[in-house]
């Protein structure tokens, strides 16, 4: 499996970050090839560390899996290089994935009309006015539909990428290496993507039911999690993980 992630000045480390630890770390299983592509051989992060020996965005061409990490500015348009690449990838049958504000590029490039999506919940309303033909939950760590996959913002990265990793290489695996991460093995799509906020919100013109080619169980919705009229507090309970906690874990 080919991975391509496409970088561009002013990146994330953290974002940039997420995959890697999931997909490019020596403890991984499988025979996955990363590769860091960029329009430029070097550029500078959003914490000033700078990267070179970066790949050719042309090499995302030859990627099974396109992973968009975050985007620098959601007043900002994506790149027309990195929303060209998105567009390529997708048409030739490629898994699309936008990280947070990642989602702005496929939106931008097209790939979320009539489908669900998340981004960061502080910039869900922008992402919805700007682009009315999506459906944006704003309650979901991460959306699943299928050819497009979307995550909310940061940290929820990492839950689309383990979720990612369970897809393609079996539920075993990314719990195997939540396990090394020392993180929760994968919390569900639908656990809440902010603490203390009362209401789950969808935005959109499918706000009433299920979107275009979506199916609530992709994205790991729990049941009763509804996005419209929750005006409680309390967030869905998530069921015990199928192995131990963190702090229960022994290593020999």
């Amino acid at each position: 499996m080919r991975l391509a992630l496409l970088a561009y000045d002013g990146i994330s480390p953290f974002l940039l970050s997420t995959p890697l630890a999931v997909f490019g770390e020596p403890f991984v299983q499988g025979p996955h090839h990363v590769d860091i592509c960029a329009a430029t051989s070097g550029l500078c992060t959003s914490a000033g560390l700078r990267l070179e020996g970066l790949q050719p965005l042309a090499l995302a061409a030859e990627a099974d899996l396109v992973i968009l990490p975050g985007w620098r500015d959601a007043a900002e348009p994506v790149s027309p290089e990195i929303v060209a690449a998105l567009t390529a990838a997708a048409a030739r049958g490629a898994i699309v994935v936008g990280l947070c504000l990642g989602a702005f590029g496929l939106a931008q490039a097209g790939l979320l009309d009539g489908r669900r999506a998340t981004t960061h919940w502080a910039r869900a309303e922008t992402f919805a006015r700007r682009f009315p033909r999506v459906q944006v939950d704003v309650g979901a760590l991460f959306v699943d539909e299928g050819a497009v996959v979307t995550s909310a913002g940061v940290a929820a990265g990492l839950d689309c990428c383990l979720h990612l990793l369970a897809r393609l290489s079996g539920l075993g695996e990314a719990n195997r290496v939540a396990r090394h991460l020392v993180v929760a093995p994968q919390r569900s799509g639908g656990a809440a993507a902010t603490a203390g906020r009362p209401r789950h919100r969808l935005f959109g013109r499918a706000a009433s039911g299920r979107g275009a080619g979506g199916d609530p169980g992709r994205s790991g919705r729990l049941p009763g999690a509804g996005c419209l009229g929750r005006t409680g507090g309390d967030e869905p309970t998530q069921p015990d993980p199928p192995y131990p906690r963190p702090h229960r874990w022994q290593f020999r």
